[in-house]
């Protein structure tokens, strides 16, 4: 071989450089190495783990703080139209933003050939942003040159994303505002995302499954009813032909008038939009806008009554609300016939009560934050029909299992004791040092196979929406939390129940939620581990009640009587890790309201070993 290479030892291996002759020829090879997914399947599932256990909302920085003050002095209403309009969040230093429009082109070009191969795509593409261009949402730029402009320009490419598991609006065009040409900054990176003011999911949830008279609402298009300032609208630009068969025709350049979703901060403008919108209201609507501010997230309204009368008088109010700012209801859902019959007597809906006559698990879902609900039937369960068929593709490999964990949610903790198996075997996996794509040893697969094959029962499983049937002021003599908490080698956890004793004295109970949490990989001792699950049960009891607004008995349970002794204790006696968990446990509960039970009577104890799903 000449002299002239020389092997150098890259992440792919070792490779020849240099020249090898007088021949020149060049042979191109990218390599594209992927870890984003990997990362945000693994803080999607952290962050389902965190929830209901920690208060987000306590969180809050100077910055912040500033986005919002200078959101609330831009923000414009124009009575004309009955629209607001905002500005981006831009950040101080970027507004040297190139204008993208290279990288524009050339995916137009490529979503141009999918249209030649799909004319029909194309049709249901076109007639999208037909529809937009009628409504005033976007704009045709009759002057696509960005010379005399003094605004900032960019480009956005876009593309579809077909979802099948929609009954309605299956296409959907996604605005791409995080591409950037090399050594540039996107659009994305140059905007503040701003405060996230939305409520947990896990509190909404709470909240939905508290009253028996149960409704969900969907804002119309809320992002698009937003109008956004002139000087912005230039970085929202986009590529469109009406004839993706002519390539020598140049594509038209379009802009949008809104806030478009695409956009990192539009979450952030929608929700502080909706938030100005009902302080106008407060003193008018007083009890149906605090309502509303502790039960919308992002277009969604999801909330619960304890009467008919109450429920119909907050979405009758929500609707002249929400007028003021050209967003429409739509998509109005309810358990009760009552309520549905007293929306078409109002004029707020016009259908013949579909929902009620026949329910088929086959058919699409209506989800509320992810999780179906039978309105009919008034229970909520899992469509799980994605997990099966990706489950059935199985690839016995430490990626394939994360992708798994990733495509479950259940902020809940309605499965925890069966999804503790497959965390548990992440876990292990993790120990022996497995690369993402390599093969799992021979125990690890039969383990995994064995979860696998039980996942298709997760269709029979159900939970009654409401905690109890008949409206609780109505029914209950005494009403109490419970909490039970466990551990074992593998892990700890916590289940709270509320707990009715009726005016008969008929004592009923109803399961809230569960966490629970693996072994951490350096050894702890069983009596460190109760002492966690029972700081878990603290935890969660008081996000159970600060998101339910109850003020009522809340009763712990466990079955290790050192964590009994040491709750009940004087944590200045122990070293810093007993101490200090002691101190936070005795900050939330009376140290008197622990109390200890059998084991064989812990209701946590599938909770902290797991179990099949069809003992769950």
């Amino acid at each position: 071989m000449s002299k002239k290479l020389v092997a150098v030892e890259t992440i792919f291996g070792w490779c020849l450089q240099g020249r090898n002759s007088e021949n020149q020829s060049s042979l191109a090879l990218s390599v594209i190495v992927q870890e984003n997914l990997v990362s945000d399947q693994l803080k999607k599932f952290w962050d389902l783990e965190v929830s209901g256990l920690i208060d987000s909302k306590n969180k809050s920085d100077v910055s912040e703080n500033q986005i919002m003050k200078n959101f609330e002095s831009n923000i414009k209403y124009d009575e004309k139209a009955k629209r607001y309009k905002v500005g981006l969040p831009w950040k101080l230093e970027a507004r040297e933003l190139k204008d993208n429009r290279e990288i524009a082109e050339k995916r137009f070009t490529r979503l141009r050939k999918r249209f030649q191969k799909n004319p029909h795509l194309f049709l249901e593409y076109r007639d999208v942003l037909q529809n937009y261009l009628k409504q005033g949402i976007i704009e045709l730029v009759l002057d696509s040159s960005d010379s005399d402009s003094n605004n900032v320009t960019f480009y956005l490419p876009h593309r579809e994303v077909i979802r099948k598991d929609r009954p309605s609006s299956q296409l959907r065009i996604v605005y791409d505002a995080s591409s950037h040409e090399a050594n540039s900054p996107s659009l994305n990176s140059c905007l503040h995302i701003g405060p996230n003011l939305y409520p947990e999911i896990f509190d909404i949830l709470m909240r939905f499954r508290l009253n028996a008279v149960a409704f969900t609402v969907d804002m119309k298009q809320a992002f698009l009813q937003i109008m956004l300032n002139e000087e912005d609208r230039d970085v929202t630009k986009f590529l469109f032909s009406n004839d993706p068969f002519d390539e020598s025709q140049l594509p038209s350049v379009y802009r949008f008038t809104r806030v478009l979703f695409g956009i990192s901060s539009s979450p952030f403008l929608l929700s502080a939009t909706i938030k100005h919108h009902l302080k106008k209201y407060l003193e008018k609507y007083t009890d149906t806008v605090n309502f509303l501010n502790e039960i919308i997230y992002v277009d969604d309204i999801i909330g619960s009554q304890l009467i008919v009368n109450q429920a119909l008088t907050i979405t009758l109010e929500a609707t002249k609300i929400f007028e003021d700012a050209s967003i429409s209801l739509q998509k109005w859902q309810t358990n009760l016939k009552s309520l549905h019959k007293a929306w078409q007597d109002k004029g707020v809906i016009s259908d013949e009560n579909p929902h009620f006559e026949t329910f088929e698990k086959d058919n699409l879902p209506f989800k509320v934050l992810g999780i179906a609900w039978n309105s009919r039937e008034d229970f909520l369960y899992f469509d799980v029909k994605g997990l099966i068929d990706f489950v059935s593709k199985r690839i016995d490999t430490k990626r394939f299992i994360l992708q798994v964990l990733g495509r479950i949610f259940d902020p809940i903790g309605f499965l925890g004791p069966f999804t503790l198996r497959i965390k548990h075997l992440m876990q292990k996996v993790w120990l022996l040092g497995v690369e993402w794509d390599e093969s799992l040893p021979e125990d690890i697969i039969s383990l995994w196979a064995d979860w696998c094959e039980e996942v298709p029962q997760l269709t029979d499983f159900s939970v009654p929406r409401c905690y109890f049937s008949d409206p609780l002021v109505n029914n209950f003599k005494t009403l109490e939390l419970h909490l039970s908490s466990d551990s074992s080698t593998k892990a700890y956890g916590t289940v709270a129940y509320l707990r009715v004793t009726s005016s008969n004295k008929e004592i009923l109970t109803s399961f809230v939620a569960s966490k629970n949490r693996i072994a951490p990989l350096k050894t702890l001792t069983l009596p460190r581990l109760e002492l966690m699950g029972a700081l878990l049960s603290a935890r969660l009891s008081s996000n159970i009640l600060k998101a339910l607004k109850l003020y009522i008995p809340c009763l712990f349970w466990t079955d290790s009587k050192i964590t009994y002794f040491w709750v009940r204790g004087q944590p200045e006696r122990f070293k810093p890790f007993i101490k200090n968990r002691i101190q936070e446990i005795q900050k939330l509960p009376s140290p008197s309201n622990w109390h200890h039970c059998p084991g064989i009577q812990n209701p946590a104890d599938i909770v902290s070993r797991g179990v099949k799903i069809s003992r769950l």
